[in-house]
């Protein structure tokens, strides 16, 4: 038996145990026998209602007939435990979508050897669950196979897709955590980025392009106006000796000692060389090698939908970079009244990069707004991630539920056909919710790269945060994605279930078909032979 995922997995071989349990003590209490009783019941107050004739016998039994090899057939195929569960031969089937990849694949891991790689393996094992034993019907066990079949093959064909707020939201939640990398990156900021951006907001280099102001080029510590730019980060120096750069007196670090011991151990390098050849790779290496290389090939894979993005290595690193230092708050800074006005300032060059002739009452209330929205974003965003996560969860406790509760079902439901077929159905809908889900991932990655059809929106959209960067039209999309998530599966299911029902229908009416064609054939030969017999009598 395989299922969707390994919470699903652990609690369907749990909801099976029970079902089990519940199945041998209605057993044992002769409670799975009641509803054969009913079926005499209902026959014998049918031939009461409809007389005593003779012909109403014939109509118990084909009734009778019907009834019961239903009822058998149901009780047989979906109500008895029949087909052994083990924890060691069950799996689950995970859809994986290599970083820079459009081609899904679809993975199985089994709980038996390196186990299914998470926290469950150790806390859901037969001797946790106390030796519980799981068996389940024929019918069932073919449901959840077809049912996890058909999901899994329409999965796999649906594209990969990298969506930009993830990512940034990735992103924003992987701070630098090496207090020693922090902690540069903060005597940088002091050291020389502030130094250039105070000269550059001095006079507003007449080459620093439309493109650079509106990706906001010179809002990050490693701006290429300044590691480029003459008199930048290639001139400035900190006020400070850095660790790793040892004084060079004939070099950097000319003029900056009187000759007297004892000699600094290390100097003061220019700006450009501390960024490229150490901060950068420092702050690289803080992180797993995997993680980045995955980022990396995620953030080259947007080239596609990006125009003038080309998506090299490098312009990756270094977007990855500008986020991971926009969120990490190491950028200490003395005067809070700075950090406000810092702000106010990069959110103007935002609104109105090429000084547009709008008045400022207009931008400020721009400004208010998007202020706003990005503030909502700051709870919705993490909402959503937290509802993606939630919603197979939510599968599998259903799924569970349906099982454990079977029994009541079939009982109840005399092992109707209708309501066995219903309840199949909308296992079968349930099942398929991934699908949904995976559908709602593509178009919310797609819609948003059709909103940020600049580079310089692409950027902003990762480093500022998707939310901050396209605003209103943004935050449509996201309620809208997230009303899918949890709408789409309640539509289908209601769909799925009402066309088991209509199915259902459909079988009992042909059964009922049946006993009204044998009455028929019945009452015609008895008409016959009540014919034949008259003859009889006037021949004699």
């Amino acid at each position: 038996m395989s299922a969707g995922s390994f919470t699903e997995l652990f609690l369907q071989f749990f909801a099976w145990g029970m079902y089990n349990t519940l199945w041998d003590v209605f057993v044992n209490m002769g409670i799975v026998y009641i509803p054969f009783g009913f079926y005499l019941y209902e026959a014998y107050t049918s031939t009461r209602e409809k007389g005593s004739h003779k012909m109403n016998a014939s109509r118990v039994l084909a009734y009778l007939e019907m009834k019961l090899f239903i009822g058998t057939a149901v009780l047989t195929l979906a109500g008895v435990p029949t087909i052994n569960l083990s924890l060691g031969n069950m799996k689950f089937n995970q859809r994986t979508c290599t970083p820079g990849s459009s081609v899904a694949a679809m993975i199985s891991k089994a709980t038996s050897g390196s186990g299914t790689g998470t926290t469950l393996d150790d806390t859901f094992t037969s001797a946790s669950m106390g030796g519980l034993t799981a068996k389940i019907p024929v019918f069932w066990a073919a449901v959840f196979a077809v049912s996890q079949s058909i999901t899994d093959g329409v999965r796999v064909k649906i594209p990969c897709k990298s969506s930009i707020s993830e990512t940034s939201y990735q992103l924003k939640t992987n701070q630098i955590q090496d207090p020693a990398v922090r902690q540069e990156i903060g005597n940088f900021y002091h050291g020389c980025y502030k130094k250039a951006r105070a000269k550059f907001d001095a006079n507003t280099p007449s080459n620093y392009t439309k493109a650079q102001q509106q990706a906001g080029d010179a809002g990050w510590l490693g701006s290429k106006f300044f590691l480029s730019e003459s008199g930048y980060y290639d001139s400035i120096q900190p006020d400070y000796p850095v660790k790793g750069f040892p004084f060079d007196e004939n070099g950097a670090d000319k003029g900056w000692w009187n000759g007297s011991p004892p000699k600094p151990q290390w100097g003061r390098p220019y700006c450009k060389d501390w960024y490229q050849n150490s901060l950068r790779s420092k702050i690289i290496s803080t992180y797993d090698n995997t993680w980045w290389n995955n980022m990396k090939l995620t953030i080259q894979s947007f080239k596609d939908d990006v125009p003038g993005f080309n998506g090299t290595p490098t312009e990756a690193d270094d977007l990855i970079i500008r986020s991971l230092i926009d969120v990490s708050d190491v950028k200490t800074i003395t005067n809070p009244q700075d950090s406000v006005g810092t702000g106010l300032g990069n959110l103007w060059n935002l609104i109105n990069p090429f000084g547009s002739s709008r008045s400022k009452v207009n931008v400020a209330a721009e400004g208010v707004a998007n202020v706003g929205t990005g503030l909502a974003n700051l709870v919705f965003y993490p909402a959503i991630a937290i509802l993606k996560k939630a919603m197979p969860y939510v599968q599998a406790f259903v799924l569970a539920g349906l099982v454990i509760f079977l029994p009541f079902l079939l009982i109840f439901s005399q092992y109707g056909v209708k309501e066995t077929l219903t309840m199949g159905a909308l296992i079968v809908s349930v099942k398929f919710w991934p699908v949904i889900w995976d559908v709602g991932d593509w178009m919310d990655a797609s819609l948003q790269a059709a909103i940020l059809p600049s580079t310089a929106g692409f950027v902003n959209g990762l480093t500022l945060g998707a939310a901050e960067a396209l605003s209103i039209n943004d935050d449509v999309l996201d309620y809208v994605i997230g009303a899918w998530y949890v709408m789409g599966p309640v539509i289908l299911s209601t769909v799925i279930t009402m066309a088991g029902y209509r199915v259902g229908g459909v079988i009992e009416a042909a059964g009922n078909a049946n006993h009204s064609g044998k009455s028929a054939a019945q009452k015609g030969g008895g008409m016959i032979e009540s014919g034949i017999n008259q003859e009889r009598k006037g021949m004699k």
